[in-house]
């Protein structure tokens, strides 16, 4: 099953959160096995991710997430929700 997910950059390093926490089956398995592959198109990319509980850097990622998705001023509103924030991941290739 394909899931789309928003996804910034801070420093190089990518980060993803989830949208519907842990009613998500994605979140929840990559929560659980530290892992995901990420799909464009034909292309398949294995990663490593983990929880980021620093709230320096979840700062780091709302700013993130408001300069690259201003125009979806509803969506952007729920991914910035403090229930939320407990859902960055940081991403790492395999």
């Amino acid at each position: 099953m394909v899931t789309p997910i928003w996804a910034v950059v801070v420093d190089g390093v990518p980060y993803v959160r989830s949208g519907y926490g842990t009613s998500s089956n994605w979140f929840r398995r990559a929560r659980r096995d530290g892992r995901a592959t990420f799909v464009d198109g034909r292309h398949r990319y294995p990663v490593a991710v983990e929880v980021v509980d620093d709230e320096a850097t979840v700062d780091r990622v709302d700013d993130a997430y408001r300069t690259k998705y201003a125009r979806y001023r509803g969506p952007l509103r729920g991914m910035l929700a403090p229930e939320l924030r407990a859902f960055t991941m940081r991403v790492t290739p395999r």
